[in-house]
């Protein structure tokens, strides 16, 4: 063991959706050829092993948590490699540390970047992990499974265990016997009880009692035309709060079958907090430490597994809100943040987030909805009242979002309906822009989730509908992991209260190394897919890769304009998507311009735009160049070389150019020079100034190629074209 270790120091992993992480509990000496006695140990390329906390290991790798649909898909977490480590004494000092520091559990060390003087510096550090909580009855509610003890059930029940078609953590309790009988005895104002309708499935009695005093009885049927998994086939709501028991069994001794699967209790009577308004105000330094303690075992997009109950968890917002209603949060800056920003969840309804500022957040910024309350329906008493619905969230600028936990979103929505999301600016993410819906091919019949090679199929509802995705400007994401979007979809949306889901007139652009622009994913239905603009591609501007997404139009109501003239992938099943309108280099066509010029927060709130005179590689003020069959350009993030936002763009193709109209009197160009590059030239407002030498004998990284000042002032077109060499490359623009 190395004495030198001190607490605190954690692993980290990306893989192409995850962003997995665990504490150390110490580092151990090894050679080479020295077995490693430890069931889970890290180990490096030197000798040196680096101790995992146990349980968060398990929880990655031996025992890996996996509750099923709708919660998770195919993917699961697993810390198999080390990306880098944090939070080490020993490594502050060395070569490329100023502005890192270590914390302790008694002092913050901190090594200054150039110019910093500590001695009059002023310091923050974040200790509260919740600025602001909002809390209407029940909180969250989250589902009993089948098997908890406190669930008492007669002698014949079978315990049904990996029967695959979509129980919750993949098991039930059934009988066909009409004198077995289930019961629970709960304190609360209501329940459901989820089992399953099908074809085998027959009548049931269902008694509620209150001090042996029946409440209701009733005969109710389970028979289906399909298998429908964790389906709520009695509820009951608006009981004074008390102490009752349900009694559940087979009404006829027949050979039907009658399955329960959960109980969800609402131990409170239902009431919301209403009618507040946060406006104004800034919500800056909260922390969040349970990475640091027990890890951060992650699902996607910031949904985690509990690591103590296995249930889904996720990155809390520093404000939160559960079971809301009629809030307004306006002209707010949330920033400087540990966790996410702004959490909306538990059924909150009727609620707006219009114009606020969230930057400098390690999670997600705006969070809608929630993940295991997907039985809710019409159907039940209290359905409606418990669903997340009815949430503007427009004309926020959010931005630097995903800078810890790399597999959160900007903008998150998962159950939710009735939800716009409109006219807001995301940029600058590790991960996904805007993501909404959840639960994979978890609504899609059986058919589609056979052709989509899945071995069984597990199916069941949601309430996800009426969702509206619009006139968003969405750039420079992706930064990190790949397997997302500009804007990413995923599990089954409906048509509710005659709206269509619809995902219109967004601009989309510069998404660093992903697979689709816009990622219908596992299961996305129903979406009206029109008049987008996408651009500076590096990927399909559209994707739809299995079967279970389905009955998607794209461009029946409107074409969508891309710079991409790579065919669109689509592999789902009854969509029609039209080709798009292929934009030039040059000048675009007018409807294509306005759906630009209309994108993102309108004129009221443009001041939330931060404005620039550096112009950055992926910002969408940019426009590269296509041949007739690829993009020319690929992003090239993370590179850390130095780069301007440690990021550059690179092409091989000659010919490849890159434009940017600007207002100004000068421009500077930054790119790389090296031994692999050769020369590029530079049109100035149409005329050319020549050609550039970008070769040197070894990387020099944001070098000035051409600048030029003292311009009229004005509106100006700057154009390098790649005319020579392996690669060009392109960093920065800088305007006077």
């Amino acid at each position: 063991m190395l004495a030198w270790i001190k607490p605190g120091i954690e692993v980290m992993q990306d893989n192409a959706w995850k962003h997995m992480r665990c504490p150390v509990t110490s580092i151990e000496k090894t050679s080479a050829t020295t077995p490693i006695e430890s069931s889970y140990p890290v180990p490096s390329a030197n000798g040196v092993t680096l101790v995992v906390e146990p349980r968060c290991w398990a929880n990655n790798m031996t025992a890996v948590i996996h509750p099923g649909y709708p919660f998770n898909g195919s993917g699961l977490p697993r810390l198999d490699g080390v990306s880098w480590v944090e939070n080490v004494f020993e490594l502050l000092g060395a070569p490329g540390s100023s502005g890192q520091f270590y914390v302790d559990s008694s002092y913050v060390y901190y090594v200054p970047r150039a110019g910093e003087d500590m001695s009059t510096a002023t310091a923050e550090l974040a200790l509260a992990e919740s600025l602001v909580e909002l809390r209407g009855t029940p909180a969250h509610v989250a589902p009993l499974n089948d098997d908890d003890p406190a669930i008492m059930y007669s002698p014949g029940w079978q315990k049904l265990t990996n029967r695959a078609v979509g129980d919750l953590r993949d098991d039930a309790h059934g009988t066909q016997s009409a004198t077995d009988a289930m019961s629970y005895t709960f304190v609360g104002t209501g329940i459901d009880v989820l089992g399953e309708t099908s074809t085998d499935s027959g009548e049931v009695d269902v008694t509620v009692t209150q001090a042996g005093r029946p409440i209701d009885a009733k005969t109710i049927s389970t028979l289906g035309t399909a298998r429908f998994a964790q389906q709520a086939i009695y509820s009951i709501a608006k009981l004074p709060k008390d102490t009752y028991t349900i009694t559940i069994k087979k009404h006829a001794a027949d050979a039907s079958w009658l399955a329960i699967d959960a109980l969800v209790t609402t131990s409170e009577p239902l009431t919301t907090v209403h009618d507040i308004v946060f406006s104004g105000l800034t919500f800056a330094y909260a922390a969040w430490s349970v990475p640091s303690k027990s890890g951060y075992v992650d699902n996607q997009a910031g949904v985690l597994w509990d690591p103590a109950s296995g249930a889904p968890a996720r990155v809390p917002g520093a404000v939160t809100v559960h079971r809301g209603e009629r809030l307004d949060f306006s002209r707010n800056t949330f920033h400087h943040l540990g966790g996410a920003g702004l959490e909306l969840a538990d059924g909150t309804r009727n609620t707006t987030v219009v114009g606020n500022r969230f930057d400098d957040i390690s999670a997600g910024g705006i969070l809608v909805g929630e993940v295991d309350d997907y039985w809710l329906s019409d159907a039940l008493p209290s359905g409606p009242a418990r669903m997340t619905s009815a949430i503007s969230v427009a004309n926020n600028v959010v931005t630097n979002t995903g800078l810890e936990f790399h597999d959160t979103v900007g903008i998150w929505v998962g159950n939710a309906r009735s939800t716009d999301v409109l006219h807001n600016l995301i940029a600058h993410t590790s991960y996904t822009g805007l993501s909404m819906g959840w639960g994979w091919g978890w609504v899609a019949p059986c058919d589609k989730q056979l052709a989509s090679n899945m071995t069984a199929c597990r199916r069941g509802t949601n309430y996800n509908g009426g969702n509206r995705i619009v006139a968003n400007r969405i750039y420079d994401v992706m930064r990190t992991l790949v397997d997302g979007g500009a804007i990413y979809t995923l599990g089954g949306q409906a048509v509710v209260g005659g709206v269509t889901p619809t995902l219109t007139r967004n601009v989309v652009s510069n998404a660093a190394p992903c697979y689709h622009m816009i990622y219908h994913d596992e299961g996305s239905t129903f979406w009206r897919t029109d008049e987008n603009v996408i651009y500076n591609t590096g990927a399909h501007w559209l994707g739809i890769w299995m079967p279970t997404s389905h009955d998607i139009a794209a461009g029946g109501m409107g074409p969508n304009y891309t710079d991409n003239p790579e065919a669109f992938l689509d592999a789902g099943t009854s969509n029609s998507i039209m080709q798009p309108v292929i934009l030039p280099f040059g000048t675009w066509p007018a409807a294509a311009q306005t759906i630009y010029d209309e994108a993102g927060p309108e004129p009221a709130y443009a001041g939330l735009v931060s404005s620039s005179r550096l112009v950055n590689d992926g910002d969408g003020a940019l426009r590269y160049s296509s041949d007739a069959q690829h993009p020319h350009w690929q992003a090239s993030p993370i590179r850390g070389l130095g780069d301007v936002n440690d990021d550059i763009h690179y092409a091989t193709a000659s010919g490849a150019a890159v434009r940017l109209d600007f207002t100004g009197t000068g421009v500077a160009v930054l790119g790389e020079k090296n031994s692999d590059q050769g020369l590029v030239e530079i049109t100035l407002d149409g005329a050319s100034k020549g050609m550039v030498d970008t070769t040197a004998t070894s990387r020099s990284a944001g070098q000035v190629l051409y600048e030029v000042h003292g311009l009229p002032a004005g509106a100006h077109t700057v154009t390098v074209t790649k005319r020579s060499g392996q690669y060009a490359t392109i960093d920065a623009f800088r305007l006077d």
